[in-house]
């Protein structure tokens, strides 16, 4: 399974889990292999009950400490080598890096000729790309020259509105506590 879809879909499946925004960043200096970065910017709950919150964060913690998600990346063609969460200005991010053997276990990357194209999930809309942004009938794309070493987009949740965030607070709460009792 590729990268994004994976993370994308194992947030998603989390119970209630979402992400405001997530960015893709490519790296390659001299072709492939690339080193790939994907950030996920204010992870949060849907849930509104107490319950269903520590729910959604027990799975998160499961999720990006577990093996599943090294096994996965790894056969869909990425070899994970850093993997984090963290809070920067009170929301949870969400940062792995890894080694993509090509740009196509990269999902949602095609070479189209003399141009690299990331196709966005119609659930997402580029804010932000070093590339120029592409809109068609199928959605919007972001695109850069082949011989491109620096690849960054970052997408918005399309679905991600301030009263569907009601976990957000809960969760954050419940991230910086377990972070103080590891220290």
């Amino acid at each position: 399974m590729k990268a994004v879809v994976f993370l994308a879909l194992t947030l998603l499946a989390s119970g209630c889990l979402d992400a405001e925004t997530y960015e893709v960043r490519i790296l390659r200096e001299q072709g492939d292999p690339a080193v790939v970065t994907f950030e996920y910017a204010n992870i949060y709950s849907h849930e509104t009950t107490a319950t269903g919150v520590r729910e959604d964060f027990d799975e998160l913690l499961k999720m990006w400490q577990g093996e599943n998600l090294l096994k996965e990346m790894k056969d869909g063609g990425i070899l994970v080598k850093n993997r984090e969460l963290f809070i920067r200005d009170g929301k949870i991010m969400g940062r792995l890096t890894g080694i993509a053997s090509d740009l196509g276990a990269v999902e949602d990357i095609s070479m189209d000729g003399s141009q690299i194209r990331y196709k966005a999930d119609k659930a997402w809309v580029i804010v932000e790309t070093n590339g120029r942004v592409l809109k068609t009938s199928e959605g919007e794309s972001a695109a850069w020259p082949k011989e491109t070493t620096d690849m960054r987009v970052t997408l918005r949740n399309s679905d991600s509105k301030e009263s569907s965030r009601s976990g957000q607070a809960a969760i954050l709460k419940l991230f910086s506590d377990y972070q103080a009792s590891r220290k």
